[in-house]
């Protein structure tokens, strides 16, 4: 009897839903048999998942500097780790001049391709391009450029990281075979952040320059 009453009724047991449904309905989702709290952290974990996907909306900063040698201005975009960087500047005689920066980060695999130009008041102009990857103890780089004077070579740069800082060396070599090498070295410590920097040039003259900056400490947590 109980088997005859269960096949007439319109209504069927639903062990996904634990509860009766009719029988042309369509069983709900598992989510909406949770308690309201459970459905609410389940949206709120998918508005983040989406807005995780979304890419950031740009940034624009102008900066701007006025000087008895003239005046510049400098306009810097970001997105998602992308620079986009245009410095416009007036010398005291009212002639003009241009750099231009891009630097275009892959989501991914965090490499980097960079390019840069600089173009002077009297129309002569110098580009590089780089292309950067991460290392397991920095970054590695290596390009093109091409100088003021029309003449163009090869940069291999490495940037490996310290205990209290990083060490940067660059070889330039240029369309001539010489080549010259700029070692960096960065520190911060007790409060102090010091760069030496030695650089030997095409003709073998070396230089090193050191410069420290007084660093405040982090804000203490609230």
């Amino acid at each position: 009897m109980y088997q005859l009453i269960q096949m007439m009724s319109p209504f069927a047991w639903c062990e996904t839903c634990r509860r009766f449904v009719r029988l042309n309905e369509e069983p709900p989702h598992p989510i909406m048999n949770q308690s309201p709290l459970s459905r609410l952290a389940f949206a709120v974990l998918a508005l983040a998942l989406a807005g995780s996907l979304t890419p950031l909306q740009a940034r624009t900063r102008t900066a701007r500097a006025q000087g008895p040698q003239g005046s510049a201005e400098r306009q810097t975009v970001r997105q998602n780790g992308d620079v986009s960087r245009t410095t416009n500047w007036t010398n005291a005689q009212g002639q003009t001049g241009t750099h231009i920066y891009q630097r275009d980060i892959d989501p991914v695999t965090r490499s980097a391709t960079i390019d840069a130009s600089t173009t002077l008041p009297d129309g002569r102009s110098a580009s590089r391009h780089l292309d950067r990857v991460k290392t397991e103890t920095g970054r590695s780089a290596t390009g093109t450029l091409t100088g003021f004077n029309g003449n163009s070579g090869t940069i291999n740069s490495t940037t490996t990281r310290t205990e209290n800082g990083f060490t940067r060396d660059t070889v330039v070599t240029g369309a001539n075979g010489k080549t010259a090498t700029t070692e960096a070295d960065f520190t911060r410590q007790d409060g102090t952040a010091t760069r030496v920097v030695t650089h030997t040039g095409f003709g073998g003259k070396t230089t090193t320059t050191t410069q420290t900056r007084s660093v405040p400490p982090p804000a203490a947590l609230p």
